[in-house]
């Protein structure tokens, strides 16, 4: 789900995200959503066990998610601040505060 407070007003606005990783448009199951923060916490619990420099030993990957807000969020972005943020398999990512400064309405 993505998040967009509206600064001046503090008004939050929202919208569905959906699961586009296998190409479809299905929105994201309760069960998905519950199981994914079941194995995040089952990784922590074996992440705390080790120190920092064990941690940094190894392979690491990187994956992210490059998404347009306006595909997901129906609100016209006039001159102004937003905070936007989005939530995606129960996990909260990327808190944002942008400024819009001159523009047509969207």
């Amino acid at each position: 789900m993505f998040y967009v407070r509206i600064v001046s007003q503090n008004k939050i606005v929202s919208g569905k995200l959906f699961d586009e990783e296998e190409g479809n448009k299905i929105p994201l199951s309760p069960g998905v959503c519950e199981q994914m923060k079941k194995m995040r916490d089952q990784r922590h619990e074996e992440m705390v066990k080790y120190s920092d420099d064990e941690l940094n030993e190894g392979q690491s990957s990187l994956s992210f998610m490059n998404l347009n807000v306006m595909t997901y969020v129906n609100m016209p972005f006039l001159p102004g601040k937003y905070e936007i943020w989005y939530i995606f398999r129960d996990l909260e990512f990327n808190h944002s505060v942008i400024e819009i400064i001159s523009g047509k309405p969207m």
